[in-house]
């Protein structure tokens, strides 16, 4: 949506919301009154469409009626305050969502080394106890002579 669908949006939302919820659009497609006066009548009225049908996809508003002309807010509609708020909100979560996957990728920077230096120092290990252990078996083969 453009800055201006975005605003008459809203107004619409308002409007909805100062007349409890219920609103019926019949009146905006003759009227006008809220739309840019530069649209020819066609263009007002698929901008009434987009609007309402933006709305309704959303989960903003729903229909009433069959034809669609009476709408009511949804609780989501009730709570929503402003596109450029949802914009923002949306905005915040994909910092968040980036930071988190920088780092889950540190954390498994960090993961490989250690799986390196583990396999590293494995053999060294095992080593040491076979090494060990041949050692017990003879201290204890020579005790007993």
């Amino acid at each position: 949506m453009t800055e201006v669908q975005e605003i008459l949006a809203e107004k619409f939302l308002q409007l909805n919301k100062n007349k409890s919820g219920i609103l019926d659009w019949s009146p905006f497609y003759s009227s006008n009154s809220m739309l840019p006066k530069d649209l020819n009548s066609t263009e007002k009225q698929k901008l009434l469409n987009f609007i309402k049908g933006t709305l309704i996809e959303r989960g903003l508003i729903e229909p009433v009626n069959a034809s669609g002309t009476i709408t009511r807010l949804t609780e989501k509609g009730y709570a929503f305050t402003s596109f450029a708020d949802e914009r923002k909100k949306k905005e915040k979560k994909e910092q968040e969502d980036a930071e988190r996957l920088r780092l889950q990728d540190e954390k498994l920077k960090y993961d490989v080394r250690n799986v390196r230096r583990i396999y590293k120092t494995y053999w060294y290990i095992v080593f040491m106890s076979v090494f060990s252990f041949i050692y017990s078996v003879i201290k204890i083969l020579l005790s007993q002579l």
